[in-house]
């Protein structure tokens, strides 16, 4: 086991993830409320109105949460193998939350060669020596 430190950007709970302090939003100007490629709304059809910002996430509607996951590589995982929390993925207002995946890569060794599920070792006087495994982190959207 080992303990993964992870940033999932999360909808702001002080302002229900509008981005507003009175949480009440307005139809962008720009796009008329249609969304699509707005510079002005970020395609989400509507603005904070100027002044109104959420001082929890400058206005943003999402706040960045660092979260500890203990990540168990069982015996015989391989590189490639994904380790799946469900739900403890990114979210906003609008979507539930998606999942946070690690896939484990594992690093090339001079004493310790993988042959099917099975780590081989050429040398037995350094019991010390185990193979590096790092953790590749991403996230899958919810819906």
């Amino acid at each position: 086991k080992r303990t993964e430190i992870v940033e999932i950007e999360i909808a702001c709970t002080a302002c229900a993830g509008t981005g507003s302090s009175t949480k009440s939003t307005e139809k962008c100007t720009e796009c008329y409320g249609s969304g699509g490629r707005c510079i002005k709304c970020g395609g989400k059809g509507k603005v904070v109105a100027p002044g109104d910002e959420c001082v929890e996430c400058e206005g943003k509607g999402q706040i960045t949460q660092q979260k500890a996951f203990e990540v168990e590589i069982e015996q015989g995982m391989m590189n490639g193998d994904k380790i799946t929390f469900s739900g403890e993925g990114p979210s906003n207002k609008d979507t539930i939350r998606g999942n946070l995946v690690f896939i484990l890569k594992q690093d090339d060794h001079d004493d310790f060669k993988r042959g099917g599920g099975y780590s081989h070792t050429h040398i037995t006087h350094t019991p010390l020596h185990t193979p590096h495994i790092h953790l590749t982190t991403y996230t899958q959207q919810g819906i």
